[in-house]
């Protein structure tokens, strides 16, 4: 019961396993069961009360600043500082057990 969601560098190439952090081109949120965590080397448990139905994410690529949110609040639930060169992806994954709990969805940003 896991997602993760964020961006991938456009020169990750995914195969077989990979290391989700920041050194290796990723910058990702995680949920697992009820955790929240952000891929970080090592990985960074967070705090999130309550738990939000949605998740927004908010790249400002010139300032180095990738910020995911609770849009339904609104609240800052984490933000990843870095310096990125060349072009950005979105990246999600669902674990093999996703349920009906914790179902992840893609929708666009409504502006």
């Amino acid at each position: 019961k896991e997602w993760g969601l964020g961006v991938a560098r456009d020169s990750v190439k995914p195969k077989g396993e990979m290391r989700l952090c920041p050194a290796q081109g990723f910058w990702v949120l995680v949920r697992q069961e009820d955790q929240y965590g952000a891929y970080t080397s090592p990985p960074t448990p967070l705090s999130v009360s309550p738990r939000p139905t949605r998740i927004g994410i908010c790249l400002d690529y010139a300032a180095g600043k990738l910020s995911f949110f609770n849009p339904d609040r609104p609240a800052h639930i984490y933000s990843f500082q870095a310096s990125f060169a060349g072009p950005l992806h979105p990246f999600f994954f669902v674990g093999v057990s996703i349920s009906k709990d914790i179902p992840l969805s893609i929708v666009p940003a409504q502006v």
